[in-house]
This record gives structure tokens, C-alpha cells and sequence, in this order.
């Protein structure tokens, strides 16, 4: 465990995330998505996305976990888009290949592939994200649409926290505002920088 005062010592400005509960004059802290925000909707093809990553220590969902969400998604009204991470099982990823050949409403874009994901970021009118994943919940809580958290009554930790924050901020609630953090964390490194007398 890296201690404060190494961090104090080692870094100019540290960007830690408010659930590691780390303190110090040179740390700042953040809650929402620091990359750019998903881009605005497109209403021509409105969809659901499903945002997977995998089981960790702070929160385990497994394949049956997985058949429950593929069943409530095959009843939604929209078509679905999956989104695995790298850190999705290759089991499941399979098993989300073949669920999404199934049907013409379901398509399945590759782990590595940045434009297929912004593309459904662009094309969800509604997030369901498990809770393992804080980058695709950050993305998803940046956008002004609904946000549904799979899992997230088995998250422990640093998770839990995370969850319990974003609760707090009532973003899972209707008409929720986007929790978005890259330019306040951006004007937050300028005035501090200015008071060190830093160009």
C-alpha cells in the first residue's frame, strides 16, 4: 500500500478517485468520468446497452447472474447492444456472441473496439452496467440517460463506496443530472497551480 507522503513526495498532482479515501495537498479528487462525455443520443436508432466487465474481489456476478439480465434485457422494449471489457470471462463472452446472434435486435461489439463502444454509447437511451466496472459507470452516469447498476446489492468496498455515492447524488433516480468531473477537476489544477506561482 503506497502511503500519502510517498505520493506527497513522488508527484506533482495526483487525480485519485473519491472512493480510495485518500487526502493530501497534492491529491485531488474526483467522483464522475474525467474522459469525454458520451455523445449526445442518436434518436434514429435508440437502444439499451449492457455494459459487462467482471467478477472481482469487491463485487462476483457469475453466468447465472448473466442469464438474468439477458432474460430482462430480451424483454425491454429497444434493442440491445453488449458491450463486454477486457476483464469479461471469455466464457461469457462466447455466451454473449451467441445470445446476440439470436435475434436481429441484438448486436455485440468487440472489447477492443473504441468506435463500435462509442457508437453505443451514442445509440443508448438507457445504461445497465454491472457494478464491478467504476470507467463504464462513470461513462454511463456522464450521459443524461437512465442508469440501472447490475449487482450492485453484492458490491463490498471500494465498490460499495463508489454505489453508495452515486446514490447519494440520487443519479440512478428520473431525470437525474449527469455527473461529469473533467473540467471542474481541469479549473481545480489551474488555481492550484496559480497559487504555487505555476504558468
Amino acid at each position: 500500500m503506497v502511503s500519502v507522503a510517498a505520493l506527497e513526495r513522488d508527484w506533482d498532482w495526483l487525480l485519485i478517485p473519491s472512493h480510495d479515501h485518500l487526502q493530501g495537498p497534492n491529491i485531488i479528487n474526483f467522483l464522475g468520468s474525467l474522459v469525454n462525455t458520451p455523445p449526445p443520443l442518436n434518436r434514429d436508432n435508440p437502444s439499451l446497452a449492457l455494459l459487462l466487465g467482471g467478477a472481482t474481489d469487491y463485487l462476483s456476478w457469475d453466468e447465472s447472474n448473466l442469464n438474468d439480465w439477458l432474460y430482462q434485457a430480451q424483454q425491454h422494449p429497444l434493442p440491445v447492444i453488449i458491450c463486454p471489457s477486457r476483464r469479461t470471462p471469455a466464457a461469457l463472452v462466447s455466451s454473449l456472441k451467441a445470445w446476440s446472434r439470436h435475434a436481429p435486435d441484438r448486436s455485440f461489439v468487440e472489447s477492443n473496439d473504441a468506435g463500435g463502444y462509442r457508437s453505443a454509447l451514442a445509440c443508448a437511451a438507457e445504461f445497465w452496467v454491472s457494478g464491478d466496472s467504476i470507467n463504464m459507470l462513470a461513462e454511463a452516469c456522464a450521459s443524461d440517460r437512465p442508469v440501472r447498476v447490475l449487482a450492485a446489492d453484492s458490491a463490498r468496498g471500494k465498490l460499495q463506496n463508489y454505489i453508495h455515492q452515486l446514490n447519494e447524488l440520487r443519479r440512478f433516480e428520473k431525470n437525474a443530472v449527469p455527473i461529469r468531473e473533467a473540467r471542474r477537476v481541469a479549473d481545480e489544477l489551474i488555481k492550484r497551480g496559480a497559487l504555487l506561482g505555476f504558468e
